[in-house]
């Protein structure tokens, strides 16, 4: 497990989040669904949101490391392959769960889901190489 695999992946999932929740691409669509307006947004309450989420994101990586080297992953399509089935098994599941109680909308699963499963995909393709 190398620490700079790590934290590349978190760097990687940051600056995924930040393009896919921009304006440029769904996060209008995001705020709308989530009932926020980044006009009246909290600025302390986003940084601390920020941070949990860089947090969160190194405990993925970390944890998806460990998988890939106890699993013995001999290339790149079988690591991008298990962010898949870990998404599929657990991510997808709990973003869904989330939402059906919290009355969200159906197409929320598709924008925090698609965001986590590009990210996991993508993590796992960096974590390989430096593992």
């Amino acid at each position: 497990m190398g620490i700079g695999g790590i934290v590349l992946s978190v760097i990687a999932f940051m600056i995924i989040g930040s393009f896919w929740y921009s304006g440029a691409f769904l996060g209008k669509t995001w705020q709308k669904l989530v009932g926020l307006n980044f006009d009246h947004i909290d600025k302390e309450k986003m940084i601390r949101a920020f941070v949990g989420s860089a947090g969160a994101a190194f405990i993925m990586a970390s944890i998806l490391s460990y998988a890939l080297v106890l699993l013995e992953v001999e290339n790149i399509t079988q690591a991008m392959l298990l962010g898949l089935v870990l998404w599929i098994g657990f991510m997808g599941p709990a973003i869904f769960i989330n939402n059906l109680y919290q009355q969200k909308p159906l197409l929320l699963n598709v924008v925090d889901g698609g965001y986590q499963l590009v990210s996991i995909i993508t993590m796992s393709a960096i974590l390989y190489y430096f593992i």
